[in-house]
């Protein structure tokens, strides 16, 4: 359902790392030459399977979505796609994932969090709009990175490998994917501790330009949590403990967490 003005869409590419569902099974039930399935039979992670998308690249671009996301309009791959004509040195564009109103108090509380890092991503923070939800880059980009196997956030890695080889990222608002945050404890957990260990290992790969990124305005996140817990005071409570659990959980597992996470149930 996807407008397609401004190029033209070669391929729908699925990929399965191991999937213990109906996910190849059911990409095959259609009939269209454009869809190419990969059902890999054993569960390696997503470093390695996006390394073999990059590796067999043929498009002028490549569009990446998580699998637990939908677009909001049909005009979604065309601002994606749009953006690299504005400038030949982009090599990445980060679109726009939003949550769902959530359910429940800690899928609410999730939120919470999101609007303050939204709001970087606004200001041009733009190390915080770099989210594997939805990912769009150059071929040339695309065939100049390896993504390590062991790596625990392969859209940072992506945004610091275009930074150092000299190309731009541009993070764009009115490319809108929507998706669900964590609903449980443990998922949060999961999810977040991941999220926190990824920075160590980064800046172990990358150096100082990781903590120079990610570093706010001063006074920023204490105001801006604070409005959120004003508004929303357990939600925004219950989620700061459970955060404090995250990073103290990521200083100690950081080196072995590996790029085969957790599913979120």
């Amino acid at each position: 359902k996807q407008k397609t003005d401004n190029f033209k869409l070669t391929k729908f590419l699925i990929v399965s790392d191991g999937s213990t569902d109906k996910t190849a099974k059911i990409a095959k039930s259609f009939k269209s030459k454009k869809i190419e399935v990969i059902a890999n039979p054993k569960r390696e992670g997503k470093s390695k399977r996006l390394n073999q998308i990059f590796g067999s690249l043929k498009s002028d671009y490549l569009v990446m979505f998580d699998a637990d996301v939908i677009l909001k309009n049909k005009n979604t791959l065309e601002n994606l796609i749009g953006t690299f004509k504005k400038d030949k040195k982009i090599g990445l564009v980060g679109g726009n994932p939003q949550p769902l109103p959530g359910k429940n108090i800690i899928e609410r509380g999730v939120n919470c969090s999101f609007r303050v890092y939204d709001k970087l991503r606004v200001l041009g923070y733009w190390a915080y709009g770099c989210d594997g939800r939805v990912l769009a880059m150059s071929k040339k980009f695309a065939k100049s990175i390896s993504i390590p196997t062991n790596m625990i956030a392969n859209d940072a890695y992506m945004y610091f490998a275009a930074k150092t080889k000299g190309f731009k990222f541009i993070h764009i608002r009115n490319a809108v994917v929507n998706y669900r945050s964590p609903s449980t404890i443990k998922d949060q957990i999961r999810q977040n501790t991941r999220f926190i260990a990824a920075h160590y290992r980064l800046e172990r790969i990358f150096g100082e330009i990781v903590p120079k990124e990610y570093k706010m305005p001063n006074g920023f996140y204490l105001r801006e949590i604070f409005k959120e817990f004003i508004n929303h005071p357990i939600d925004t409570f219950v989620l700061f403990l459970i955060n404090l659990i995250c990073r103290i959980k990521a200083r100690i597992n950081e080196k072995k967490l590996t790029a085969i996470w957790d599913i979120a149930k």
